[in-house]
Parts: structure tokens; C-alpha cells; sequence
């Protein structure tokens, strides 16, 4: 496991030395509770992104937050809008503060798609659903729904 994950950490570093920061990510999601978030989006090539997002889920007896880096394979519609299809990796951390404030840590995938709708050259908006498969998950695998607003830099 840890050298699947050492080569996917490389490659990714590969990437990201000739790649170019594209956007800034402010978003909201559901995955069986309310949250926000917030990422960036790195332009690897031209019809390919890599999108690290963290996102914060309120939860009513404890905290959850999820850590994913998803590729993207941007797909042009028309002049406004586009879709992808996504896949990923995610680090999902919950706490329970009832009782003895069990805390786990699950390694997992994304599998999923979004939509983007350009308002402006600087401004678009994007919805996102994906559903994380947790290794060992114990009933911890959701699926994530997200809108947001991507800020072009």
C-alpha cells in the first residue's frame, strides 16, 4: 500500500512541475450532512485538471472532513459550458465526541462527473457528485454532492 501510494504521490509531482494553476474553488456540499470547502484546480494539460479540494462536513455528535485529489477530463460542450468525468483519491477523518471520541482516518477513491457553466472569463459555477469508495470503510463510503463558484486566476 504504501509504495501504490509513493508512485501515485510521484506521478502527480510530475504533473505539477509543468502544470499551471487555473482556479481558486469555493464550494458547498452535501455528503449525508451539510458542508464547505475549498481547492484549487492545476491545469495539466488541455483537457485534463488535477483538483485538490478539503472540505469540512458539520455532523451533529462529532466532525468530518475529507481531503481529495481528483483528475478531471474536461469535456467542451459549447462556448459556456462543459462537463467531466472525475476519478481520485480521498483521506476521509471522522470524530465522534460521544463517549470515548473514537477518531478514524479511511483511505479511499472518487469516482464521479461535474458540470461547469462559464458566467464570465474570470467567473464560472460548477456542480459535482461523486461517490467515495473507503477501504475498510465501516458504512463510512457517501456520495458527495457539490456546487461552487471557481475564480479564474
Amino acid at each position: 500500500m504504501k509504495k501504490l501510494f509513493l508512485t501515485l504521490l510521484m506521478c502527480v509531482s510530475v504533473f505539477t512541475v509543468s502544470a499551471q494553476l487555473k482556479t481558486v474553488d469555493l464550494r458547498v456540499g452535501v455528503r449525508n450532512t451539510f458542508g464547505i470547502g475549498g481547492g484549487i484546480t492545476i491545469g495539466i494539460l488541455d483537457f485534463v485538471d488535477f483538483a485538490p479540494n478539503f472540505n469540512y462536513f458539520f455532523t451533529e455528535n462529532g466532525s468530518t472532513f475529507s481531503a481529495d485529489a481528483d483528475f478531471h477530463y474536461n469535456i467542451e460542450i459549447d462556448d459556456l459550458w462543459e462537463i467531466y468525468p472525475l476519478a481520485g483519491g480521498c483521506l476521509v477523518h471522522g470524530r465522534n465526541r460521544d463517549g470515548d471520541g473514537d477518531t478514524r482516518n479511511k483511505l479511499g477513491t472518487n469516482v464521479g462527473g461535474g458540470v461547469r457553466y462559464f458566467l464570465t472569463d474570470q467567473v464560472n459555477v460548477f456542480g459535482e457528485i461523486k461517490h467515495q469508495f473507503l477501504f475498510d470503510s465501516d458504512k463510512m463510503d457517501k456520495t458527495c454532492f457539490a456546487i461552487g463558484v471557481n475564480l479564474v486566476l
